[in-house]
């Protein structure tokens, strides 16, 4: 399995993310890790093999705003276990 391509390292709120394209097929169209295995900062990879762009930038959007939310305290975890992504998180929003 080839690895995914590196783009970049931007600023993501008050965080530095690594942002990489998959090269192999992904089951969702993108992923967020806040800690990850190589102890750099946080890593959002985005599916691109076989994709529409808007395909890949809706997936870019989505994790983009979701560690946003989980970044200013608006997510609740149904667990009391720590995770590595926001999969059992529920976020809460107000329109201000």
């Amino acid at each position: 399995m080839k690895a995914p391509l590196f783009v970049g390292t931007y600023r993501l709120g008050v965080w530095n993310v690594r942002l990489y394209v998959s090269r192999a097929p992904m089951d969702s169209g993108a992923s967020f890790r806040y800690c990850p295995g190589d102890g750099g900062c946080a890593k959002l990879v985005v599916g691109g093999v076989g994709r529409i762009w808007s395909d890949v930038l809706s997936g870019l959007l989505h994790e983009a705003l979701e560690s946003q939310l989980h970044q200013r305290g608006a997510g609740h975890v149904r667990t009391h276990e720590a995770r590595e992504t926001t999969c059992d998180y529920v976020f809460f929003l107000s329109h201000n």
